[in-house]
């Protein structure tokens, strides 16, 4: 089977760091997408709200605005870039910080400095490529539409209704179990839901839910305060993708 070629993106990059913000660009356009760039929150708050952009680059620490600032009232607004991908860059590694990144609605997080490499493995898994048909689905940040159009053509509009109706009553229930947990701070209910969630959410295209529950899964048990905090995120990652997947439900059954 041929690889599949990207779509050309264009894309926003905020970044109060010159240095870092070319380099990012250059990356970009040497793998064939276009870029804007601006230098402080402000200054991309204002351009993503005049231009719709297919993905947006936010470094967190700018003047003006954080970038979990600009990814937050551009999630609330019902304008231009709403449901766009949304991408944080951060030096960041604590569990809560990435905490704070989940509630403002990025999609994704990647570490700083960033490479090449890092930009081309996501870019790869997130977005869709020239080889998937496009249809009138309106975008969802959390899911793959790749990947839920593969199982209507594979099992059918109906069945996939009923799985991803399935889907998200697992996904209240483990927002439930996630909440007891963390309430009563039981550690190995937490990794217990981890276990379920880093293979169910592939199914239905939940990749970023995955990937969460994987890394959680993966954590030592008796490491409480790490997984007391990324169950926090786990809970709000459930929230946002069982969203998600409602939008998505009424997009089928409105047809």
């Amino acid at each position: 089977m041929a690889n599949a070629k990207l779509h050309k993106l264009n894309i926003l990059i905020a970044d109060d760091s010159l240095p870092s913000l070319m380099a990012v660009k250059a990356m970009l356009e040497k793998i064939g997408h276009s870029c804007t760039i601006v230098t402080d929150g402000m200054q991309a708050l204002k351009e993503a709200q005049q231009q719709p952009y297919d993905l947006l680059l936010l470094d967190e620490q700018m003047p003006e605005l954080l970038g979990s600032s600009v990814c937050k009232q551009l999630r609330n607004q019902s304008g231009l870039n709403q449901q766009s991908r949304i991408i944080s860059l951060s030096g960041e590694t604590r569990p809560e910080a990435n905490i704070v990144m989940a509630d403002a609605g990025f999609d994704h997080f990647l570490k700083k400095p960033v490479t090449k490499k890092a930009l081309e493995a996501y870019l790869a898994d997130a977005l869709p490529s020239e080889t998937i048909p496009q249809t009138n689905t309106p975008q969802t940040n959390l899911l793959n539409l790749a990947d839920l159009e593969n199982l209507k053509k594979d099992l059918g509009v109906a069945t996939a209704i009923k799985l991803l109706q399935l889907f998200d009553q697992e996904l209240q229930v483990m927002i439930n179990r996630l909440e007891n947990a963390l309430s009563n701070k039981v550690s190995s209910e937490i990794l217990a839901v981890a276990h379920i969630l880093k293979n169910s959410a592939v199914l239905y295209g939940a990749n970023l839910l995955a990937t969460e529950a994987r890394s959680l899964n993966d954590q030592d048990g008796n490491n409480v305060d790490t997984i007391l905090l990324e169950g926090r995120l786990l809970q709000l990652r459930c929230t946002q993708t069982q969203t998600a997947v409602c939008k998505y439900l009424e997009t089928l059954t409105s047809d």
